[in-house]
């Protein structure tokens, strides 16, 4: 959603809001595990381009700020300057008398915190799922409605070898940041 705003110059997916006493990386895993680190976006912007409001206006729009949720999936706002801090308070303020309901969403200090850039895996998981649920339709289809289509078996090997590579970063860590490092 962001990424598709003019102004915004890069998104990236990760974790970020636990405290950093530790020292360990957050990972998918151990924020849902509970490490008190949420899932989160960093967006940069060019705010000759986009205003710092703008881009909270279509945070609240995205998304339901006035249920309460866990740490992982809390909405959360981490300002990088105290003007930001001052526009989103001014914001929130303005959507709790508009909408007539609190605003669960939190205003954090980043500076007590790290932002963690989440794994290949985990980045653009919509389309990377989409891709593999539109691979598993073609090869039900092929084998329930197209028995004696040339290629079938061939297509269907392929696509199922797709959807298997697609998913090993997810259960081997080792070839995540193999990915991780392609996609840099």
């Amino acid at each position: 959603m962001f990424s598709s705003l003019a102004g915004v110059t890069s998104v990236t997916v990760g974790y970020i809001g636990a405290d950093d006493a530790t020292g360990q990386r957050a990972t998918y895993s151990s924020v849902c595990g509970g490490d008190g680190n949420a899932e989160a976006l960093r967006v940069e912007f060019d705010d000759d381009v986009i205003t710092y409001e703008a881009l909270l206006e279509a945070f609240f729009n995205a998304h339901d700020a006035g249920r309460r949720s866990t740490a992982q999936y809390r909405s959360a706002i981490w300002p990088n300057t105290e003007a930001q801090r001052v526009t989103a308070m001014r914001v929130i303020e303005k959507l709790e008398r508009e909408r007539r309901v609190p605003v669960m969403t939190t205003i954090e200090n980043p500076n007590s915190t790290t932002f963690w850039r989440a794994e290949w895996y985990h980045r653009n998981y919509k389309a990377k799922n989409n891709a593999r649920l539109a691979a598993a339709a073609a090869i039900f289809c092929l084998n329930n409605f197209a028995p004696d289509a040339p290629f079938r078996v061939e297509i269907s090997q392929f696509l199922t070898f797709a959807v298997i590579v697609s998913i090993i970063p997810q259960v081997v860590p080792q070839f995540d940041r193999i990915f991780d490092a392609l996609d840099e």
